[in-house]
């Protein structure tokens, strides 16, 4: 991963399995370090590379170059919802995202 403004690499490479073929998914986790370098609201380069199993011989291949953005977890909720009346038809509910 890298800045996309300076180009300049953040942290090492992350390997990982865990991949779905199917779902063309491959899900990675950043250590508690590699996460205090990113800031939010700020965009990064990030590139996928397929390791062949045959080494040399297989090095693999590299997807295109995608533009992120580094986000905190929002809060989403449902106001105005009550448990009471959850089978009558109510049409004042306001989504909040925070």
């Amino acid at each position: 991963m890298r800045t996309a403004s300076t180009g300049s690499y953040l942290f090492e490479p992350i390997y990982t399995t865990q991949k779905d073929t199917e779902e063309n998914t491959v899900t990675f986790s950043l250590t508690a370090t590699q996460a205090k370098k990113l800031k939010e609201g700020q965009f990064y380069k990030a590139q996928v590379a397929y390791c062949g199993s045959g080494g040399a011989t297989d090095p693999g291949y590299y997807s295109t170059v995608g533009i992120i953005k580094c986000t905190s977890k929002p809060t989403v909720s449902i106001s105005n919802l009550s448990l009471e009346n959850i089978n009558f038809f109510t049409g004042d509910f306001i989504g909040l995202y925070d």
